[in-house]
């Protein structure tokens, strides 16, 4: 299961290499694909298939996963000993919404903000101002009263004037772009700790949204990024768990959680041109999906290889030297088939969990439309794969669908929801939209406060409660009824 796990974190490209060193160093082993590739094309997994969700091909995957990690094919260190090591993770190129192409990190940046659902238009040039403010590393390394002395400086036109909120909600949305991270403010160990924070709370929200508790090891993580990141910093292990009042279980696991952060949410070849190769490709014509990694089948165990071992084994009489040539045969015989059923059960994962996502969230397909996603958690994905949840958050992290309209991440498919006064399941983002329109529609001398837009979105079917108003209006980054009223 362990040795899955590890295979499905691994991109299309990462996992050719993991391919290429396994061919290299195991002769039983035989790439078909590379052979013909013109005869292996992309199995298709269709939209109309199963269109209640099931997998029927895919129902035991996880026992695949149990059976393909028995026994101890992969310890020999000669062999296959980096193929255990845990695959780092690896910072990331960034692009939503585009076609084929390249972009720069601002660029990109700019681009998400323009499709994102919580651009607010007006606010575009502070946020073109902040990404062209930023560094190669993603953080905007200046002091925030600075930020705001250049702005206000640099926003002369009494028609468009500076205003300090308006900036600080820029701000806000822009952190809310890819990679998690980006957008910190703050000079040299400051910014660091800003953007790891920020990175710590994109896992939270994510984990919210899938209607998933938050582990206590990430609350810990961010208390100590907050408030004792220079010892964070210094590694001074003992003075930090010292000051923090964590037992040391606790410790560690936050500590195991800060590991997984960067420093600096873009890397040095982030900040240049950046293309993105997505993982499934939709046509909207066929409303077939097909994954365009690697091929169940595509890998083979070498017949004229595994000869040797049969001729040896057909002899009457064996000698040692045959014996050794039938040990020989089977021990690369059994690790390349161990490989195999890796490489084909990822492959029945990432697809049999891409149909139940497709069959989920056909509306939105099929329209292009956020506002026809459904709500959608990876633990219905995963109980409808029969897979289990973290296999489900492995295969859609990371990874992108081609649609009509660019490259959609697969993780923006698990959105939370509500149910209406009819009984029709809606999206989160249905109810954002909703209340952005109510917003956008009031009285400025009598703008609305938070109840009496919780029985404005009543009458239009919705039961939200008062909290959850105030959280999707700073979602939204709306200001309170006070500050938004003034006069015409």
């Amino acid at each position: 299961m362990v040795q899955i796990a590890k295979y499905l974190d691994l991109t299309d490209a990462e996992l050719e290499e993991r391919i290429r060193e396994a061919l290299e160093s195991n002769p039983a082993l035989r790439d078909l694909q590379a052979e013909s590739p013109g005869s292996n094309e992309p199995a298709g997994t269709s939209e109309d298939d199963n269109s209640d969700g099931s997998t029927d091909d895919y129902t035991d995957v996880d026992a695949a996963y149990d059976n393909a990690s028995d026994g101890d094919a992969y310890s020999d260190e000669n062999d296959y000993a980096d193929y255990d090591d845990e695959p780092a993770e690896p910072k990331h190129n960034w692009m939503e919404q585009t076609q084929s192409g390249t972009m720069t990190l601002a660029e990109d940046l700019l681009a998400q903000f323009d499709s994102s659902v919580y651009c607010n238009p007006e606010l575009r040039r502070y946020v073109k101002g902040l990404v062209y403010r930023m560094s190669d590393n993603g953080i905007i390394e200046e002091r925030l009263s600075d930020l705001k002395a250049e702005f206000e400086q640099l926003f002369t036109d009494p028609d468009h004037p500076y205003d300090e909120e308006d900036l600080l909600q820029a701000l806000a949305q822009l952190q809310r772009l890819d990679p998690p991270g980006v957008g910190a403010v703050g000079v040299g160990m400051e910014g660091m700790a800003r953007s790891m924070s920020l990175q710590l709370e994109r896992k939270m929200e994510e984990l919210e949204h899938q209607g998933e508790p938050v582990p206590e090891a990430l609350d810990d993580a961010l208390m100590i990024v907050d408030e004792y990141f220079a010892q964070l910093h210094d590694q001074d292990i003992p003075a930090l768990l010292q000051q923090c009042g964590l037992d040391e279980q606790r410790f560690a696991r936050a500590l195991q959680e800060i590991r997984k952060l960067h420093v600096h949410p873009v890397g040095p070849q982030d900040a240049g041109p950046m293309v993105i190769q997505p993982d499934f490709v939709y046509d909207p014509e066929s409303h077939e999906i097909t994954y365009q990694g690697r091929q169940i089948g595509s890998l083979a165990l070498d017949s004229q290889f595994l000869a040797f071992g049969e001729r040896a084994q057909a002899k009457e009489k064996k000698n040692r030297e045959d014996e050794e040539t039938i040990r020989f045969v089977k021990q690369y015989q059994s690790k390349a088939t161990q490989f195999i059923d890796i490489i084909n059960t990822r492959t029945q994962a990432m697809e049999g969990i891409m149909r139940v996502i497709a069959a989920r969230q056909r509306k939105f397909l099929e329209s292009g439309q956020e506002n026809a996603i459904k709500p959608l958690t990876m633990q219905e994905v995963a109980d409808a794969a029969q897979v289990d949840t973290s296999t489900v958050s492995r295969v859609v992290n990371r990874r992108y669908i081609e649609l009509p309209g660019g490259n959609f991440p697969l993780r923006r498919f698990f959105v939370s929801g509500l149910t209406t006064d009819q009984g029709e399941e809606v999206s989160k983002q249905v109810v954002l939209d909703s209340l952005s329109d109510l917003v956008a529609a009031e009285d400025p001398e009598h703008p609305l406060s938070d109840q009496a837009l919780v029985a404005r979105l009543k009458e239009r079917g919705f039961q939200v409660a008062l909290r959850t108003v105030n959280k999707y209006r700073g979602l939204l980054q709306i200001p309170d009824s006070r500050k938004r009223k003034r006069k015409v």
